[in-house]
């Protein structure tokens, strides 16, 4: 899903893309980076870590369980609420 819009609104306005390491959202603002184990926020701190099949938070408690391609999309949103 490398530089393609993977999530759109009802309106089909891009929500955010992912280019393999940096989530922006559609203004091209850094929302969160991602290295394939963690997700850190804007500031560098680390919000969540993903094995794989589980998102944990920053105190290793599961917030949610999905396949790969799932999770990505799901940790945008819960970047951008934490």
């Amino acid at each position: 899903m490398r530089n393609e819009y993977f999530n759109k609104n009802n309106d089909l306005k891009t929500v955010a893309r992912f280019d393999g390491k940096t989530l922006r959202d559609a203004f091209s603002r850094k929302i969160a980076t991602f290295d394939g184990k963690v997700l850190r926020d804007a500031s560098l701190k680390k919000v969540a870590t993903f094995d794989g099949q589980n998102l944990r938070d920053a105190s290793s408690k599961i917030i949610l369980s999905a396949d790969a391609e799932v999770g990505i999309v799901v940790m945008a949103f819960v970047a951008e609420l934490i």
